[in-house]
């Protein structure tokens, strides 16, 4: 029988995992915005600095995964009990 002593995540991979998802999604909705608001100009350089500054937000959202974890937030207070 499998039995799971550690059961948190390193830091390092929260650190990772934040910064590749933050940084997916915000190149998504910039990408899905300017396509489908390019004739607003004020919505088409909302979405182009958001498509932009998707490096600086990954950046942001990976150091500040001690206060703010993805991960964390999708496994719940739980974590891996329920693994035995």
């Amino acid at each position: 029988m499998l039995r799971i002593h550690n059961r948190y995540l390193p830091q390092w991979l929260h650190r990772l995992f934040n910064a590749v998802l933050v940084g997916a999604l915000s190149v998504t909705l910039g990408i899905v915005g300017l396509t489908a608001f390019s004739t607003i100009p004020v919505l088409s350089w909302l979405f182009a600095g958001l498509l932009f500054g998707s490096p600086l937000l990954a950046v942001a959202a990976a150091l500040m995964a001690h206060k703010f974890s993805v991960v964390r937030g999708i496994a719940g207070t739980d974590g891996y009990d329920e693994l035995k």
